[in-house]
């Protein structure tokens, strides 16, 4: 039982470190300048989502939202 768990441990710790280390290299940054419009509460105000659609560069541009409470 104990070298059951000592195994598993031994498993996990080596995917793990592989998980870490196992970067590719294509790491991807985004452009050096941006914006981000941070909007507490509930987004009423049309003014509000037009100036974030105008920064974002119009209504075709990819946009990211990160939901957090």
């Amino acid at each position: 039982m104990k070298r059951t768990y000592l195994l598993l441990l031994l498993v996990f710790v080596f995917f793990n470190l592989q998980c870490q280390y196992s970067g590719n290299g294509n790491e991807s940054i985004g452009p050096d300048n941006g914006s981000l419009v941070i909007v507490g509460g509930a987004m009423k105000s049309d003014a509000i989502i037009n100036r974030f659609i105008d920064l974002a560069g119009g209504l075709d541009a990819a946009i990211v939202v990160i939901p957090t409470a």
